[in-house]
């Protein structure tokens, strides 16, 4: 008997793109802001992490502006959302050192999150984590998108991820003598949800 049909239901959504940004002061930015803190905490080990709200400095407008484009076109184009207005809740930078890497985590209170990669290096991979926990693992034959338990993916200058943000993810070790920046940002949205008809109507 053939299969007729695979269908994967209900798929977790991950967006990629290229951003045109003036990246070198994004980065001189975000370096000098490392330096600051390595001045005051001589003893860290993890990787750096700036305040969350790089999206309120002037300096970031033209990246947070290149985000929200981004987000815009996959809410409408990918998920066909209509009636909402993306917004960038948190912005933060991360430096990680050699050796170091980002523990695994996820980002509650909002929908949407992303990373941007600024730099011309040999970023190390971020690796996402399926949300389903199987509890049988037979032995594969091969690796494929309907029994993996995590995907990678190595960034290029440029690059942007857009995921939900319940995903868990982190990075593997960077094995670079320079510093690996990203940044990251999450996404609220606010406008119309639900339908009056089935009294589920709510504005934000």
């Amino acid at each position: 008997m053939p299969i007729t049909n695979v269908v994967p239901l209900f798929p977790k959504v991950l967006t990629q793109g290229k951003l045109v940004v003036n990246n070198d002061v994004l980065t001189k930015d975000i370096l000098s802001k490392f330096e600051d803190n390595k001045k005051n905490n001589k003893n860290e080990t993890s990787f750096f992490s700036t305040d969350p709200y790089l999206h309120n400095e002037l300096i970031y407008k033209e990246i947070s502006d290149a985000i929200l484009n981004f987000v815009n076109l996959t809410t409408s184009e990918i998920f066909q959302y209509d009636e909402i207005t993306p917004e960038i809740s948190l912005m933060w930078a991360t430096v990680s050192e050699k050796n170091q890497n980002i523990h695994r985590h996820y980002h509650p209170n909002s929908l949407f999150s992303g990373t941007y990669y600024p730099q011309h290096i040999n970023y190390a991979p971020i690796r996402f984590y399926t949300p389903y926990r199987n509890m049988l693992l037979p032995r594969k034959k091969e690796t494929n998108m309907f029994n993996t338990h995590s995907a990678s993916f190595v960034p290029t200058q440029g690059d942007i991820f857009l995921f939900p943000s319940e995903l868990e993810h982190d990075t593997d070790r960077n094995n670079e003598c320079e510093n690996r920046i990203s940044i990251a940002f999450n996404i609220f949205i606010r406008g119309k949800f639900g339908d009056d008809s089935i009294l589920s109507s709510l504005t934000i």
